[in-house]
């Protein structure tokens, strides 16, 4: 507000009026410049924090490029003809990728191995032989009892099984 002269018969409330605008004006224009002065302030904190940090990467990113590279020591000879052997020896270990559990359908002794370690075998093929003894001896002894189921029977033992068949019922 522009200041006007105020005449000399003013009232005393307008000289009071007069000396609040003007209080109210200078505490207006100080709280300006002081806006003013923190915003200047953060605006100089930000370029120099910016340079500073400038600065810093830059000198970080110097340390990681290697100094200058040292000159490597190379040597030379002579071309050769030389043979080299076909076999490689190593240790280690392997594991087929397919396996095969070999088990008997019949418990027993085993009596003799038919192969050895690292033969290729077939389906079908011997691989081992059980003692059958006890087997075979079954096998006759029901051999013997179908046999004697198959012969004919005598008149006299017809008729004895017919009588005995008989009372039995």
């Amino acid at each position: 507000m522009p200041d006007h002269p105020q005449p000399e018969h003013a009232s005393e409330s307008g000289k009071q009026n007069t000396a609040d605008s003007t209080a109210a004006q200078n505490s207006s224009s100080t709280t300006h410049w002081k806006n003013q002065i923190i915003v200047a302030g953060v605006m100089v904190g930000l370029l120099v924090g910016g340079y500073l940090g400038y600065r810093y990467f830059r000198g970080v990113k110097r340390q990681q490029r290697p100094e200058q590279a040292q000159p490597v020591t190379v040597t030379a000879a002579a071309v050769e003809t030389d043979s080299w052997s076909r076999q490689l020896t190593a240790v280690g270990s392997l594991e087929a990728p397919q396996g095969v559990d070999v088990t008997a359908s019949l418990g027993g002794k085993v009596v003799s191995i038919e192969f050895e370690s690292g033969d290729r075998v077939r389906m079908g093929d011997l691989l081992i032989r059980q003692d059958t003894s006890s087997e075979r001896a079954e096998l006759r002894a029901t051999q013997s009892k179908l046999e004697q189921a198959e012969r004919p029977r005598s008149p006299k033992r017809r008729l004895r099984s017919t009588l005995m068949g008989n009372r039995c019922m």
